[in-house]
């Protein structure tokens, strides 16, 4: 029995992320849960960058091969990501993921 492999170009991704307030709970947990799923899906010469924004932006992840080692590197932000709630102007929470 004969299988035919599909080989395709490896690919660079960049996944910008809404962390704002908005996104707390179950948007939240999708969003964790879509990202996971990207994650597994990247061969190891593929190449993953995420971007937080709330307000502003910051890079959590810069591109970055998704060899064993950095698909941990991914999961481990994705982990720690948190909403941020705007309203509080500037004062730091210990769940603000930027």
């Amino acid at each position: 029995v004969s299988q035919k492999v599909s080989r395709r170009a490896p690919v660079d991704v960049v996944i910008v992320l809404d962390v704002g307030g908005a996104m707390s709970g179950q948007k939240l947990r999708l969003m964790k849960n879509a990202m996971r799923l990207v994650i597994s899906s990247m061969n190891a010469t593929d190449r993953l960058s995420i971007v937080a924004f709330s307000g502003g932006s910051k890079r959590l992840l810069p591109l970055k091969r998704m060899t064993g080692s950095g698909q941990r590197s991914a999961r481990r932000i994705v982990e720690a990501l948190a909403a941020i709630d705007q309203s509080r102007e500037g004062v730091p929470a210990k769940n603000d993921a930027l």
